[in-house]
C-alpha cells in the first residue's frame, strides 16, 4: 500500500536506480538488478535492511549491463552466478 511503502536504500542518490527483475533467493534474500550510477545495471542483494542492501558483483564491466537475474542458480549452499 502507499501508506506501508517506504524507501529502503537510495542506491543512486542523483537519479533513479531502475531496479527490476527481482528473484527470491534462499527465502532470505531478494536479488535484483539496479543501476547505482557508477557500475551500470548490476546484481544487488537485500535482506530487507538498508545495511544489507549491497552490490554483489560488477559482472558486466564497461558499457555492458545485466538485464536479468534469470541466470542465477544454486547448488546446495553454493551460488552460481
Amino acid at each position: 500500500t502507499t501508506g506501508g511503502t517506504s524507501l529502503l536504500k537510495d542506491i543512486h542518490p542523483t537519479a533513479g536506480s531502475s531496479p527490476g527483475t527481482f528473484k527470491l533467493y534462499d527465502s532470505t534474500k531478494l536479488l535484483f538488478i539496479a543501476d547505482d550510477g557508477t557500475n551500470g545495471r548490476e546484481l544487488w542483494s537485500t535482506d530487507s535492511t538498508a545495511g544489507n542492501t549491497n552490490l554483489i558483483k560488477n559482472a558486466a564491466t564497461g558499457a555492458e549491463s545485466l538485464q536479468s537475474v534469470s541466470f542465477l542458480a544454486s547448488i546446495g549452499t553454493k551460488r552460481i552466478f
